[in-house]
């Protein structure tokens, strides 16, 4: 039988360090981890939080991927938004325990805004802007990126019917629907 070591105080930190070999910086770049726990030391995720070298904290998504017979978190996976320097690290403290207060708890603030209506759907992520329509062979109607943007008269991404492709002079069919998933 495993016996959980007595958890921290009340607040314990994990050193996070995301490397960027790149030559060039990195902005708001996703990254996935899994951080495992001892056994009964986070009992939930939103006792936890991340904070940069700043001492700011930074949004953070967090879901359990395993728990030990005592119910306590095993695995939890971050997600995340990083910042590195050209050849450099980003580095990060995640901070665990009861008293540990997330200012930004799992779905409170939405990082990709997504808009539908009849003609189209448009999906914001901030950096990019996407707008897509089931009325159009196109699909992909126009993107947006750092405010320079990019409509599409012809085919960017289209789709074919369930039986293949149609000759050529007959090109891409418009959906009936599109769905966001």
């Amino acid at each position: 039988k495993t016996e959980p070591t007595p958890p921290p105080s009340n607040t314990a930190v994990v050193p996070i360090t995301v490397t960027n070999d790149l030559p060039l910086s990195l902005e708001s770049t996703p990254v996935s981890s899994g951080i495992p726990f001892p056994l009964g030391h986070l009992n939930n995720p939103t006792n936890t939080r991340l904070i940069d070298r700043n001492g700011e904290e930074v949004y953070l998504q967090s879901e359990p991927l395993c728990y030990w017979p005592d119910g306590s978190i095993r695995w939890l996976l971050l997600d995340f938004q990083a910042k590195a320097p050209q050849g450099g690290q980003g580095e990060y403290i995640l901070e665990y325990g009861k008293d540990v207060v997330n200012a930004t708890p799992p779905n409170s603030t939405p990082q990709i805004v997504i808009t539908e209506n009849n003609n189209s759907i448009a999906i914001d992520t901030g950096c990019l802007q996407a707008t897509f329509s089931p009325h159009n062979r196109a699909i992909l109607e126009s993107l947006k990126i750092e405010g320079a943007e990019v409509k599409f008269k012809n085919p960017l991404l289209s789709l074919e019917n369930y039986y293949g492709f149609p000759p050529k002079n007959y090109g891409s069919q418009s959906p009936y629907n599109l769905q966001v998933e």
